[in-house]
C-alpha cells in the first residue's frame, strides 16, 4: 500500500501501473483536496488498492470499517473494471483518507 499526499507522489505511483484512465483522472483531481488538507496541518492521504493484500493493509492502518464514509460511490472504467471510491474524514482538522478500491480485488 502506498500512501500518497502530493501530486508528484501520485504521478510517480502511476508510472508503469496498469490503471484505467478514469481512475487516473479522478485520482489527479482528488489529490488536490489531500494537499490542501495537509497544507492546513491535517494528515490526509490518497490510497489506491488493487489487491486483497493492499485492502487489508488499508484496514489495518486506518481501520476504515469503523467509519462511515462521507462519499461512497462506484464507477465503471472504460476497460470494464469497477472501482469503489470512498472518502473518510477522521477529525475536524481535515485528516482523512480518499480511498479507491478495485472491485473485485485481485488476489
Amino acid at each position: 500500500m502506498k500512501k500518497i499526499q502530493t501530486m508528484q507522489e501520485l504521478l510517480a505511483y502511476m508510472v508503469g501501473k496498469d490503471l484505467p484512465d478514469e481512475l487516473k483522472a479522478t485520482a489527479k483531481d482528488k489529490i488536490k483536496a489531500v494537499q490542501e488538507c495537509n497544507d492546513g496541518g491535517a494528515s490526509a492521504h490518497l490510497v489506491i488498492a488493487r489487491t486483497k493484500e493492499e485492502a487489508a493493509e488499508v484496514e489495518k492502518e486506518f481501520k476504515i470499517s469503523s467509519y462511515n464514509p462521507e462519499v461512497n460511490e462506484f464507477f465503471k472504467a472504460g476497460n470494464g473494471e469497477w472501482w469503489w471510491h470512498r472518502v473518510y474524514v477522521f477529525s475536524d482538522d481535515g485528516s482523512g483518507l480518499i480511498y479507491f478500491e478495485r472491485t473485485p480485488l485481485l488476489s
